[in-house]
């Protein structure tokens, strides 16, 4: 809701509790202003390190250069297919033409060769744009509260509604929220990279991870909220 001061000259806005309608919650009105810097301050919670980022990248470069090596020798062999095919149907034409070949033997060698075909066309060595995807995304990923921060407020809101399926505030403080794939996952495979690194066995790297998941998930019961109420924005 909007509200003016006393003397109309300075405009409010609140979120409130649905329940304070209903007098079933006494759950103060919450500026939006503050509730907007708890956000802000919650973007903290959710940045990437420099060092996973580096990781994930130098992972991600390894894995395309293995995937265009392999297209390549695709590539060849069904180039090498096709020549073959090339070479089988012009025996086949000749007999063809002498009438010593079944017509269905032709129209099986001409499939053969629209199959390779098809195959040959999605093929895809240049995979750069996709790294470029990924690497923009990386470099979005490694400072969200920067980028927060310094969005305009149309960013902001699309930053937050591709960001989070809910953000849970009580008392203009987030509490909890819940984020959208595959941010989430990410987030927790973060967790559970540094937790690894940093001397832990792979079993308690993989709880950390499980427990990350599970914290961006959204709070288990409303019983996580101060007491006088949850707002769900």
């Amino acid at each position: 809701m909007r509200t003016t001061g006393r003397h109309g000259n300075a405009d409010y806005g609140y979120f409130f509790c649905r329940g304070v309608q209903d007098h079933t919650c006494d759950t103060p009105y919450s500026s939006i202003n503050r509730v907007e810097d708890a956000i802000a301050e919650h973007y903290k919670t959710i940045r990437l390190s420099p060092a996973f980022v580096a990781a994930v990248r130098s992972h991600i470069e390894s894995t395309l250069n293995d995937q265009a090596a392999a297209q390549q020798l695709l590539r060849k062999n069904l180039e090498d297919q096709l020549a073959q095919l090339t070479v089988k149907e012009d025996n086949l034409l000749d007999l063809a033409a002498a009438g010593s070949l079944p017509q269905d033997r032709i129209r099986q060698r001409l499939r053969d060769r629209q199959r390779v075909t098809e195959q040959l066309s999605q093929v895809h060595g240049d995979l750069s744009s996709g790294r470029a995807f990924l690497d923009a995304h990386l470099n979005l990923l490694d400072n969200f509260y920067e980028l927060y921060v310094n969005a305009s407020e149309a960013t902001r809101r699309k930053l937050n509604q591709a960001i989070f399926a809910h953000v849970y505030v009580a008392h203009e403080e987030v509490i909890g929220d819940d984020i959208r794939s595959p941010l989430r996952e990410l987030l927790a495979a973060a967790r559970g990279w540094e937790a690894l690194t940093a001397g832990a066995t792979p079993e308690v790297a993989r709880s950390t991870t499980q427990a990350a998941t599970v914290q961006h998930s959204g709070p288990e019961t409303p019983k996580a909220a101060p007491k006088g109420g949850l707002a769900e924005l």
